[in-house]
């Protein structure tokens, strides 16, 4: 949830395993979850032994099978380098086949494709580590020219006409599903039609996305899914061969500092931020806003508040919802606004309780941005000497 004084928002965020509001630690109550960050800041997890994925070759177009330009890029973390093991491949033992893995002692990687005629060709080979985070990006301009890139620094350009791909694509294993990948693997995606990279570049710093021409984006979900609509506008369907896993690992430590996550709180969980001037909102503007999804409906469930009960009026606010599912937000101690409609559990719903000027209805409740009531207050909001609790 956010409360915000004027235009300024205090982000409730978790990092480094604690909690901050815009510099305002957080202290939890109670056992809490992480349960969410958007798309893009996870990764596979790969465990060497029996874990892989594999992506049909279909859809419109044979989404992997590449006559002209085409990219593949991703982030890879490996715990074991001093093994073959194949990050991904493309097509079977025939014409096209094409490859990507770690070889040759602890830290080397190379790049290959087969043009069928029995023997592969390395177009790539540069030296990683262990236990670190690298982004390896693969592109073709046209029918021929291959460039391989390490970090957004190109590492070997090769020039080759074979059409590349002929079958699935397997991610963590090669075309026999062996080599078997152990780390991680996060932002596959595989663009058809496109050279996205043809000169050094920065590497990307947060999430990739469905641009024009993804054939495949996998490797950043809470689940084992893809994100692109290249399979005839569906997504593809991924087997999880050996049970991958998903987790919150990625090369990325942005969205926790972005507000793009949840936790899942219990009847015995709060988080409470220390008492502060800045949440006293005074006589002014101010709003408080969030999101939230209830499992159950006890009695009352608060969602959040600063209020001493034993005080009337005084600044004491609180949102909270009963068991009818009615958002009730308390602005002077005892005055409340009830929403107009009853919510429902398993459902993640938009609040937001607001002050705009001085006028008639002034004070606003709403429920995914619509005005569920409203009433007139001039008085003071908000407290100095309170802490505000979420629970």
């Amino acid at each position: 949830s956010t409360a915000t004084r004027g235009t300024v928002p205090y982000y409730n965020n978790k990092l480094n395993n604690k909690l901050y509001s815009s510099g305002n630690m957080l202290t939890n109550t109670g056992a809490f979850d992480e349960v969410s960050i958007a798309d893009g800041y996870y990764s596979t997890s790969f465990n060497g032994s029996s874990q892989y994925l594999t992506v049909p070759n279909t859809g419109t177009d044979a989404a992997f099978t590449f006559d002209s330009s085409f990219t593949i890029e991703f982030w890879v973390n490996a715990t074991n380098v001093s093994s073959y093991s194949s990050l991904f491949c493309l097509g079977t033992e025939t014409s096209g086949r094409f490859y990507c893995y770690i070889y040759n002692g602890s830290i080397q990687t190379s790049f290959l494709f087969s043009s069928g005629s029995g023997a592969d060709t390395t177009i790539g080979s540069t030296t990683i580590e262990a236990n670190a985070w690298y982004h390896i990006a693969i592109s073709r301009s046209g029918s021929s020219t291959y460039n391989v890139y390490l970090n957004g620094v190109l590492i070997s350009t090769s020039t080759r006409t074979a059409t590349v791909g002929n079958g699935v694509l397997n991610i963590g294993a090669n075309s026999t599903n062996g080599a078997l990948f152990s780390g991680y693997i996060s932002n596959f995606r595989v663009v058809k039609g496109t050279a996205l990279y043809t000169t050094n570049f920065t590497t990307p710093i947060t999430r990739l996305t469905n641009i024009t021409n993804t054939s495949l984006l996998t490797c950043q979900s809470n689940k084992n899914i893809d994100n692109s609509t290249a399979n005839s506008g569906l997504p593809f369907v991924i087997a999880n061969n050996g049970t991958t896993t998903q987790v919150n690992i990625s090369p990325f430590d942005t969205p926790k500092s972005l507000g793009n996550i949840s936790y899942r709180m219990y009847s015995t969980t709060s988080l409470s931020i220390a008492a502060n001037p800045v949440f006293s909102f005074g006589t002014g503007d101010f709003s408080v806003e969030g999101w939230f999804k209830f499992n159950t409906l006890p009695a009352t469930s608060l969602i959040i508040d600063q209020y001493v009960a034993a005080t009337t009026g005084a600044g004491n606010w609180k949102i909270e919802v009963n068991n009818l599912g009615t958002v009730n937000f308390y602005y002077d101690g005892s005055s409340v606004i009830n929403s107009s409609t009853n919510l429902t559990t398993g459902v993640w719903y938009h609040f937001a309780a607001t002050r705009v000027g001085t006028g008639t209805n002034n004070v606003g409740l709403y429920i995914n941005a619509i005005r569920v009531g409203s009433a007139t207050f001039t008085g003071t909001v908000g407290r100095t000497d309170t802490t505000i609790l979420i629970s």
